[in-house]
């Protein structure tokens, strides 16, 4: 049985985790297993040291399930210490999604910036935009002058973050990364930021720390990412017009059931899908 729904879809199933795949082998393989993780943890204690951590934003589902996702930011809650530098990594998968990282206290949805789609495409909301005052929501264009979107090569450098009154990177899409550098003057407190475009599930605090304080490890954030990634419901991705990539959306139901859906962008737009 299909069902074709012509909206962005947030189906509240639950997401499967993959067969367990270890090989068997003797003390070879046993001695090779040990020596890569080995490397491994060394790999990852090196990049803790040098203060970057790294955020998955979105996700793809299971593998076979390539058109589903997940939208969130994984893991959804970081430590930094002023001076470090987290990276956001677009994880979508066979459906692309741009999303976007908004931070500061311009991130109040709803109360202090602009929607993303108004008569258009806002430039403050789809090109980086970084103001130290917020905008209104009828702030179409950045204070700062408009940037072009997407943007062009693998990696959005930001400028360090300091609690700017707006801090935006514009969307970016698969394979790109957003680099926020911690600024080395940044307070201690807890900071709040979204995905412009999938406010409604995409939402994270960063907690920045003192120097000196103890922070989590990449692994730790590794681990906490696919727990979440593994729990979270299935997602049909954005699609309708350009630039969206889609603009309709199938999905098979393995099981009889009672299966409520929602739009994370219009939670108005809601309904259940029974099916026998």
């Amino acid at each position: 049985m299909k069902l074709r729904i012509i909206a962005a879809l947030l189906l509240l199933v639950p997401a499967c985790s993959g067969a367990d795949d270890t090989p068997a082998g003797g003390e070879g393989a046993a001695s090779g297993a040990a020596a890569e993780a080995t490397e491994s943890e060394a790999a990852v204690a090196a990049e803790d040291a040098e203060g970057t951590f790294t955020i998955v934003s979105g996700a793809a589902a299971d593998e076979g399930d390539t058109d589903i996702g997940v939208f969130d930011f994984y893991p959804s809650e970081v430590q930094a210490r002023p001076g470090e530098t987290l990276r956001f990594e677009n994880g979508s998968g066979a459906i692309p999604v741009p999303h976007t990282v908004t931070l500061g206290t311009g991130a109040d949805v709803g109360t202090q910036i602009p929607p993303p789609v108004a008569e258009g495409q806002v430039p403050a909301v789809w090109g980086t935009c970084v103001s130290e005052g917020p905008l209104a929501p009828d702030d179409a264009d950045c204070p700062n002058g408009n940037a072009g979107y997407p943007p062009e090569g693998d990696t959005v450098g930001m400028e360090p973050f300091a609690d700017q009154g707006f801090y935006n990177s514009g969307i970016f899409e698969p394979g790109q990364t957003v680099v926020v550098p911690i600024a080395d003057d940044a307070a201690p407190g807890m900071y709040s930021f979204v995905c412009y475009l999938h406010p409604a599930t995409m939402e994270m605090t960063v907690e920045v720390v003192a120097e000196g304080e103890t922070v989590q490890t990449q692994s730790d954030l590794d681990a906490t990412a696919q727990e979440a990634i593994e729990a979270d419901p299935a997602i049909s991705g954005v699609f309708g017009g350009p630039p969206f990539p889609s603009t309709t959306y199938a999905l098979r139901f393995p099981q009889p059931g009672r299966y409520a859906y929602l739009c994370p962008i219009d939670p108005g737009m809601a309904g259940v899908v029974n099916v026998e």
